[in-house]
C-alpha cells in the first residue's frame, strides 16, 4: 500500500514547497495586503457615528409665552440656556437619541439656584424643562452626527476575558 500522495511536505528538491511559500509570502501585493486589509478593519471598526446633542439650543427647548415681558423672556432664555447645557453634560451620556426619558427627572438635571427665576421654584422650572426636553430629546434637529475613535469593541471583550480568567485561576487555586 503506498500512501505517498497522503505527503503534506515534497521530498527535498522538488521546488513545490518553495513555490508555495514564494507565492504566499513573497509578493508584494500580498504582503501589502496583509497590512491594508486588517488595518482598515481596525479602523472601520473604531470610527462609528455617534449622535449627540447639539450645541445650539433648539428654539422649541425655550418656553415662551406671548404674554411675557421682554425682560422675563431674556431671563427665561437664559434659564433654558442652562437646563440645555446640563442636558449636554450629563443627560446625554446617560439616555441615547430616540429612547424616551423617564417622567421624572433624574438629579443630575438641575440648575442652580441663582439662575431661577424668583417667582418659579426650583421643583417647578426644573419638571418644566424636562418635560421641554422630552419634546425635544426626539426631534432629529436637536442631534448631529459626529464620528468619534473608540476601540471599546476590542477593549471591554478583553476586559471581560482578564475577569474571567482571574476569577478561574482563584478559584482553581481555591483563593477564590
Amino acid at each position: 500500500m503506498q500512501f505517498d500522495h497522503f505527503v503534506m511536505w515534497p521530498m527535498s528538491g522538488s521546488g513545490v514547497h518553495e513555490n508555495l511559500i514564494g507565492m504566499l509570502y513573497n509578493r508584494k501585493l500580498d504582503r501589502l495586503l496583509m497590512i491594508i486589509v486588517p488595518a482598515a478593519l481596525i479602523i472601520y471598526a473604531s470610527s462609528r457615528p455617534q449622535l449627540r446633542l447639539r450645541v445650539d439650543m433648539p428654539q422649541e427647548f425655550v418656553d415662551f409665552s406671548a404674554s411675557m415681558s421682554p425682560k422675563r423672556k431674556e431671563a427665561e432664555k437664559q434659564l433654558a440656556q442652562r437646563y440645555w447645557e446640563c442636558a449636554l453634560t450629563t443627560i446625554q451620556w446617560k439616555y441615547t437619541y430616540g429612547s424616551n426619558l423617564p417622567d421624572v427627572p433624574p438629579e443630575e438635571f438641575h440648575v442652580e439656584a441663582s439662575a431661577l427665576p424668583h417667582s418659579e421654584s426650583a421643583a417647578s422650572s426644573r419638571l418644566r424643562y424636562w418635560h421641554r426636553l422630552q419634546k425635544v430629546w426626539v426631534m432629529p434637529a436637536a442631534w448631529r452626527t459626529s464620528h468619534e475613535w473608540s476601540l471599546n469593541w476590542l477593549v471591554e471583550p478583553l476586559k471581560s476575558f482578564a475577569d474571567w480568567l482571574n476569577l478561574y485561576f482563584k478559584n482553581l487555586w481555591g483563593n477564590g
